[in-house]
């Protein structure tokens, strides 16, 4: 009778413990999670230590005496099992959200890298343009004075030759003035 009263008291302490439990967790506070699986682990030793008090035949502990007691430990092992699940998805969640940000920040940094390089690629091929059509405007303004002095030079030519061909002309009518005198002269000394 007296152990029936005791197996009682237990069965309501662990319904107790577990309604609490179940409140925590209703309450989703890890904190006081881990104070109930404390309180839980020194109610299961205080437990213990009465079951151990009570006479079992041959120091076994009877069924009913057992089943509280794994009971116990397993509400204990599933409370930090739960606690550990729930740290570690916090973790797994800011760690994937440092990912994200950082995917993040290297897109950004990429489309600002591509946007630069596509002006510096604009730019650059404006200069090239510049150059050729400068290169092009250099190239037709040097072909342009070869051709002036080339003409110049044909002019210079045609100028020199109409020189020289004027002052043989000068010259020769000197020289037929000259042969003019001198036959004057020695047709007046013959005289």
């Amino acid at each position: 009778c007296a152990s029936a009263r005791e197996e009682e008291e237990a069965a309501k302490k662990l319904e107790e413990e577990k309604a609490a439990k179940d409140k925590a967790e209703a309450l989703g506070l890890a904190e006081e999670e881990k104070r109930k699986a404390e309180a839980q682990k020194k109610k299961t030793e205080d437990t213990k230590r009465a079951m151990a008090a009570i006479s079992t035949p041959k120091g076994e502990m009877s069924f009913f005496q057992k089943v509280p007691e794994k009971i116990k430990d397993l509400e204990i092992n599933y409370s930090f099992l739960q606690s550990y699940m729930q740290e570690s998805k916090k973790q797994y969640d800011e760690a994937f959200e440092d990912l994200q940000a950082e995917i993040k920040k290297l897109q950004t940094t990429l489309t600002d890298m591509r946007t630069k390089g596509e002006a510096l690629t604009l730019d650059t091929a404006e200069r090239v343009r510049n150059l050729e059509n400068r290169t092009a405007a250099w190239g037709a303004a040097q072909r342009e004075q070869a051709r002036v002095a080339t003409l110049d030079h044909a002019r210079l030519l045609e100028q020199l030759a109409a020189a020289q061909a004027k002052q043989r002309w000068w010259l020769h009518l000197e020289t037929l003035a000259l042969l003019a005198v001198v036959w004057v002269v020695s047709v007046g000394v013959r005289q």
